[in-house]
């Protein structure tokens, strides 16, 4: 589609840190502004991605400020221009969804390299492009974990920085085609740090908090890379790389009975915890224990500093980016976190038209559910005559051929098909639960109760209620910009503790409609539902042509 001369247009570069003609950043720009000086369009604005993936959008702050330019309504450019599709996105998902929401938006998409036809056709082509964007990562993952995989296998040589306690020895593997040596590195025990790796086994094997050992010994910086430390194999002299288990790859640290019985501690710790730490169920920070890092998946957690002249500062932060595990994740703002949380749950998903939306929901899978075991049911039925009559035929066989063989493991094997089928059968006759039906009265009124109770219970019973209600919070930080998923219990099959006193002009505090199911005892399937914005908690400055913000 041609686009009308002097039509303002907006461009987005990215690379992944090379300086070949389709990676490097100063040379997609120089052709995009060939072109568009060839076709007389205005090149008004570029967003840039410097050695960044195309795997995900995580962490491409340019790809994310072109997102929020176009959504913002105001945006003069009329079509954005790329070098190629794979420098957009290298995710089918992504990529599908960015489009079509730029799409949405009366923005046309411009690609200088990828032969796109017009017309419906061209999202077909644009399909095939997204599968051979994605699976050229794919295979390269494959190529690279293979190359990996054979440097482990045949020669020891593990990539990356060892574990406390281990150093990196060289070894010459070959020689490269010019002829220099092709060096690689093994892991092998340090003997200065190996005495000290053996005595916090020890004292972790005698019972030893983590925070006493730490405090004596002080192997790192932090106290959530003991529970890393204390897993690893590799220091019994086994190295697990890639899915690959070598045993003996190396002298042992510690002996197999020690780590044995670390493993048994550490085991009953996780048993006891799992994920709800003790630090963590106890902290003051209302959603610790609930939120999670939107990069990595690792869990959040409080942080409090005081700085001169500042004030006390409080906010979320990703443990693996504390002690730098691979997650570069930002600070996210306390109040801005947990305002928008108790928002959008008193906002939208405790709304009355989100819980009668969630039980007609509840409502239809019940009738699919019960229309599909009706149907297996009488499949099964129906096999189940079929087997009969084959056993019945079987056994005048073997009445007058008498019991050969091979009539004998056929009967045999019928005979247990028929017992799985009875099984299945004995299930299906079992009635499911009745699904729960309120009116909207009804609905209205536990919306009523859980609202206020959020809003108005003491911190530590308020924590209790979110901790009953919701499974998981999920949220990432790009810039100034906020956002997450809160994966949530059905509310409709849970009643509210007692606590709130009735307020003026409303009554969330009488009696709950019978049926409902304990919130703390039997919570419901999790419904991956509402997602959340931290809108307004940002002051936005203006400088040139440049906006520039900061969290409050």
């Amino acid at each position: 589609m041609t686009l009308p001369p002097s039509t303002p247009v907006a461009a987005y570069l990215r690379d992944s840190g090379g300086e070949t003609q389709e990676l490097s950043l100063p040379q997609q720009e120089a052709e995009i502004r060939a072109y568009c000086a060839q076709h007389g369009l205005a090149l008004t604005r570029i967003f840039r991605d410097e050695a960044r993936p195309g795997s995900t959008t995580v962490g491409r702050e340019g790809f994310h400020a072109m997102v929020r330019h176009f959504r913002s309504g105001n945006a003069p450019e009329k079509a954005l221009i790329i070098w190629k599709y794979s420098r957009f996105a290298r995710d089918i998902d992504d990529a599908q969804f960015y489009r079509a929401d730029l799409r949405r938006r009366g923005i046309q998409i411009i690609s200088l390299h990828d032969q796109i036809p017009d017309g419906p056709a061209g999202r077909l082509f644009e399909a095939a492009l997204d599968w051979m964007n994605q699976q050229f990562l794919a295979d390269l993952s494959t190529d690279v974990k293979r190359g990996l995989r054979h440097l482990v296998t045949q020669y020891g040589c593990v990539p990356g920085t060892p574990p406390r306690g281990f150093r990196r020895v060289p070894i010459t593997i070959g020689k490269h085609r010019d002829g220099t040596p092709h060096i690689c590195h093994r892991w092998e025990p340090d003997p200065d740090l190996a005495p000290t790796i053996r005595r916090a086994f020890e004292m972790r094997a005698a019972g030893t908090p983590v925070s006493q050992i730490h405090a004596q010994l002080r192997l790192y910086r932090g106290l959530n890379a003991y529970t890393t430390f204390f897993r690893n194999k590799l220091y019994i002299g086994i190295l697990e790389y890639g899915g690959h288990t070598i045993e003996n790859y190396c002298d042992p640290i510690v002996d197999p009975q020690t780590f044995a019985a670390v493993q048994r501690i550490m085991d009953d710790h996780a048993a006891r915890f799992g994920t709800r730490h003790p630090r963590r169920v106890n902290s003051p920070f209302l959603l610790s224990g609930l939120a999670y890092c939107g990069r990595c998946g690792a869990p959040l957690y409080g942080h409090v500093t005081t700085r001169k002249n500042k004030g006390r500062d409080e906010a979320y932060r990703c443990t693996r980016a504390k002690r730098k595990a691979g997650c570069n994740a930002p600070r996210i703002p306390r109040q801005a976190l947990e305002k928008a949380v108790l928002e959008s749950l008193t906002a939208h998903i405790l709304a009355p038209e989100n819980l009668a939306h969630i039980q007609a929901q509840y409502r239809r899978e019940h009738q699919r559910r019960a229309a599909e075991r009706a149907a297996e049911r009488q499949a099964l039925q129906k096999q189940k005559s079929a087997l009969t009559r084959r056993l019945t035929h079987i056994t005048a066989a073997i009445s007058q051929a008498g019991p050969l063989p091979s009539l004998i493991e056929e009967l045999r094997n019928l005979e247990t098909e028929r017992a799985v089928l009875d099984a299945r059968l004995a299930d299906l006759q079992k009635p499911l639960p009745p699904a729960t039906e309120l009116t909207p009265e009804e609905i209205t009124q536990i919306s009523a109760r859980l609202i206020h109770y959020i809003q108005e219970a003491p911190l530590e019973e308020k924590r209790q209620l979110l901790r009953g209600l919701i499974a998981k919070i999920t949220v990432a930080r790009e810039g100034d910009h906020i956002e997450g998923v809160i994966q949530y219990y059905t509310p409709l099959a849970a009643e509210p503790p007692p606590f709130p006193p009735t307020p003026r002009g409303n009554n969330p505090t009488a009696p709950t409609p019978s049926g409902l199911l304990p919130m703390y005892a039997t919570p419901v399937g999790a419904h991956p539902a509402t997602v959340f914005q931290a809108a307004g908690l940002f002051f936005w400055g203006y400088n040139g042509e440049k906006s520039i913000g900061r969290c409050l």
